[in-house]
């Protein structure tokens, strides 16, 4: 049975990488062309003093080059404002308070692997907002995303109320960069955000993403879900990350995507916390 199994763990890599080095090409032409089509929230790569490029065409950012045209500035923030003062008018300290420490506390099976750890910034639960969150955020998560991680075609809707008057929540497709030597080089992706402010005790930001591969009918049998928490503390904020592959097909690949997905999730994140770390300035708090 156990050397069945490694058969099949073993056709399965075999699979996979195949469609990797069949795809990759075809797929890298289908890119440029969609460029043309579709709406880019910042300059191209090449035309960016903040990128520079090392041999495998690895992406770096240099937060010391940062310019306005990377930034997103969209009009309309009132929203995120709107939601924010309903959840403080609805809800008194004690009980923001009672609700953080009940949601940072409590175990959650969605997202059972640990990624990031108290990983500590010098940010305010505002200052993080303000930068990487907002709908006009100085950094927005965006430039993360084209410019470190090298995704590209990144459309986000604006942040909505999601009916609760505590919860805002928006939408985002995009291609994704495979950064593993494991599977297909792009992806398209598409991410569900939903975020949460329980005043300036932490914010939740949670993740639902899936893919679709041209080509492989099962790109889409598991949704990726994370997970990021961040809690005030003296000096800053510490920032921790939990993540889970939720399957909603049967796939002998499993053990596979689960295990691959996992590593490529976590590096994601250990990229974002040097990230944050780098950049030179904060907003102002009101």
């Amino acid at each position: 049975y156990n050397k069945a199994k490694q058969q099949r763990i073993h056709l399965a890599e075999s699979t996979i990488i195949d469609t990797m080095t069949s795809n990759g090409n075809r797929r890298s032409s289908m890119i440029r062309q969609s460029a043309n089509r579709r709406v880019s929230i910042a300059p191209k790569q090449e035309e960016n003093p903040a990128i520079t490029y090392k041999k495998g065409s690895t992406c770096h950012f240099n937060p010391q080059t940062v310019n306005d045209d990377m930034q997103l500035h969209p009009e309309d923030r009132t929203n995120s404002m709107k939601c924010f003062d309903n959840a403080a008018k609805n809800r008194n300290l004690k009980d923001t308070e009672k609700a953080w420490a009940k949601l940072r506390t409590k175990k959650n099976k969605t997202y059972s692997n640990t990624l990031i750890s108290d990983a500590k910034l010098d940010y305010s639960i505002e200052q993080f907002y303000k930068t990487f969150w907002s709908s006009s955020a100085i950094n927005p998560y965006e430039n993360y995303q084209q410019y470190v991680q090298g995704h590209t075609d990144i459309e986000t809707t604006d942040w909505i109320d999601s009916g609760d008057s505590f919860t805002l929540c928006r939408t985002q497709q995009y291609l994704y960069r495979n950064g593993t030597s494991v599977g297909p080089m792009v992806a398209n992706a598409t991410t569900k955000q939903t975020l949460q402010r329980y005043g300036d005790y932490g914010m939740q930001i949670c993740f639902s993403t899936q893919f679709e591969i041209e080509g492989i009918s099962m790109a889409d049998c598991f949704v990726m879900e994370e997970r990021i928490l961040i809690e005030s503390t003296e000096g800053g904020i510490l920032m921790n990350v939990a993540a889970g592959s939720n399957f909603t097909k049967k796939t002998i690949y499993k053990p596979i995507i689960a295990t691959t997905v996992k590593g490529s999730t976590k590096k994601i994140w250990e990229d974002f916390v040097d990230y944050a770390r780098k950049l030179p300035v904060h907003p102002e708090e009101e």
